[in-house]
């Protein structure tokens, strides 16, 4: 089961904030030495946050790879971008970026859920938080002002 379940709340709509957001998240991880799986919705977000991670900090490079790719079967390789969970195994942080909770994979020691101020997001994460809070995880409010 998983151990801890952190929602970041974001004070914008944007959905670019999610990923920029997701971005900074990243990058802790991967400078904490952490291996992180982001589960997205669709190809096309997959693909816009493996672009944005290559340009959203001139300070920071976060390597990282999509699921599909020969990189991603890399055991070097911490992050991983994909669409589904079967390519997330042997990772420590699942980063869902779905609206839908992933409690059937209870292997990751810790999921982030990054939760847009857009009403049918936080509606969808309140969904996600009953299911978590149910399972009997750990679970954590982080207020994010991005500005």
């Amino acid at each position: 089961m998983t151990a801890r379940v952190d929602y970041y709340l974001l004070d914008q709509a944007d959905s670019r904030a999610v990923h920029h957001y997701a971005c900074r998240l990243l990058n802790k991880a991967y400078r904490a030495g952490l291996r992180v799986y982001v589960l997205t919705e669709a190809p096309e977000q997959s693909c816009a946050l493996d672009q944005l991670l290559w340009t959203f900090s001139d300070a920071n490079f976060v390597p990282h790879a999509l699921s599909q790719s020969a990189e991603a079967r890399d055991p070097l390789t911490r992050i991983c971008i994909g669409e589904s969970l079967e390519d997330g195994t042997g990772f420590d942080m699942l980063v869902n970026l779905r609206n839908t909770p992933q409690l059937e994979h209870g292997d990751f020691g810790r999921v982030a859920e990054l939760v847009s101020s857009e009403e049918a997001h936080r509606s969808a994460a309140r969904r996600r938080y009953a299911a978590w809070r149910d399972r009997g995880a750990e679970l954590n409010l982080h207020e994010i002002n991005i500005h």
